[in-house]
């Protein structure tokens, strides 16, 4: 709950959505986007993420099913503030992980 107008009455955030941290309103959760026809929190749609209550397209090569706050990268690359990142040297990927694995000694 939260006070609008800081007065002595509350309100409550919609579905997928929390208090901001000012107590003033609601924040969408990761994921989600504000629906200002619908005035509702609404799921980023497949090949979109939110961290932060806007979806944004995925980069090219990659891909989301939509309600993540993430996009999955290609085998051989991860997921870096934004992008989709080679991984270098002696390690590798599997699709959708966040960060290179190193390649045990003696193999490649």
């Amino acid at each position: 709950m939260y006070s609008p107008d800081k007065s002595n009455l509350c309100a409550y955030c919609p579905a997928y959505s929390k208090v901001n941290v000012a107590r003033t309103g609601c924040d969408c959760e990761t994921g989600y986007q504000w629906d200002q026809e619908h005035q509702k929190c609404k799921k980023c749609s497949s090949g979109f993420y939110s961290k932060t209550g806007f979806c944004i397209q995925c980069p090219d090569g990659s891909q989301s099913d939509g309600g993540t706050d993430t996009c999955s990268c290609p085998v051989g690359q991860y997921w870096n503030s934004g992008e989709c990142l080679p991984c270098e040297g002696n390690a590798y990927s599997k699709k959708g992980d966040e960060k290179c694995r190193f390649c045990p000694p003696g193999s490649h």
